[in-house]
């Protein structure tokens, strides 16, 4: 029961602890919300896709799941897993599973003319059954007969050589290996139709290369903010649970998320996020200069799931 307590003027006024209780209980009760209606924390099951065009046909493993990936290079995994692909018993290096995986993600590699993600590049797209990569790569059912050992090093200066020698076991019609230039001018316009990377934009902000780490104050959150360049922000080994209703990356003056400069990047809630990496592109019309925070928002009930600052981006690391 609240305890009442009379004012100069005979009105009853809740005691000031109790007001003190009631509106801590508030604030937890509001975050609490956010997370316990019906869009709570999210299944990890996941799809992505593997892109240089959409790849069909690659094989996929992880600890829980395998399968080929489909006309749209879908495949399915649960956040946090590790995912190896394959051309029949050939395997790529493994890597984390993500949204999108690409010849890059998987040398790590910061750009298309990384010579393995290049080679990659030119062989999945050499195997494409219709020679029409401009329609999506679909690898032709024989790539499954490549045994395990097949000599191939997406590194070697006898790549070439060895390339070659899949391609005229898989296909035997005397299809010609995809020269680098070619591969790599395909592969960079899937990145930029598919925002992965930015098209000619400029870094001279002084946000850029700097990064914070998320605070958290519900549902798990965390990561690594970067600002990579003037129209891009790159947020890695990113997880959330997936909780709560309408959950975006809010963009705001001096952490004024209600009164927001602009949303960046996907929906969050509804899949959970397990080290993550994520692209948030700046839209049109907003600049680094509009905006010195980011958070994980759930704009139904104004709760912040965590954020970053880059107001003191001199002092940054």
């Amino acid at each position: 029961m609240f305890q009442l307590v009379k004012s100069a003027a005979s009105r009853p006024v809740f005691n000031i602890r109790v007001r003190q209780a009631l509106g801590l209980s508030m604030v937890v009760a509001l975050v609490s919300a956010c997370g316990s209606d019906e869009s709570g924390p999210a299944s990890a099951l996941r799809t992505g896709v593997f892109l240089d065009s959409a790849v069909e046909g690659l094989s996929y493993e992880t600890a829980t799941m395998s399968g080929t990936t489909n006309a749209a290079g879908e495949f399915n995994f649960n956040a946090g897993e590790m995912i190896t692909f394959s051309l029949g018993d050939l395997e790529l290096p493994p890597v984390q599973a993500a949204n999108t995986v690409t010849p890059l993600t998987i040398f790590g590699a910061s750009n298309v003319n990384d010579t393995r993600a290049a080679n990659l590049s030119r062989l999945l797209q050499s195997l494409d059954s219709d020679s029409n990569v401009n329609n999506g790569i679909a690898l032709p059912s024989a790539v499954q007969a490549i045994d395990a050992d097949t000599s191939i090093d997406f590194a070697s200066a006898n790549f070439d050589t060895e390339a070659q020698a899949i391609l005229d076991e898989v296909l035997a019609d005397g299809t010609m290996l995809v020269d680098s230039n070619t591969a790599t001018a395909h592969l960079s316009q899937t990145l930029v139709d598919n925002n992965l990377i930015s098209a000619g934009c400029s870094a001279n902000h002084p946000y850029v290369g700097q990064s914070r780490e998320l605070s958290n104050f519900a549902h798990g959150v965390s990561g690594t903010v970067t600002v990579v360049d003037d129209c891009t922000i790159e947020v890695t080994g990113f997880n959330y649970d997936g909780g709560g209703p309408s959950v975006y990356f809010y963009a705001a003056v001096n952490k004024d998320y209600r009164n927001y400069t602009a949303i960046i990047g996907p929906r969050l809630n509804g899949q959970r996020w397990v080290n993550d990496s994520l692209r948030l592109d700046i839209p049109d019309g907003v600049t680094l200069d509009d905006f010195d925070s980011l958070s994980v928002w759930c704009s139904d009930f104004n709760a912040n799931f965590g954020d970053v600052s880059f107001a003191d981006a001199a002092g940054l690391q």
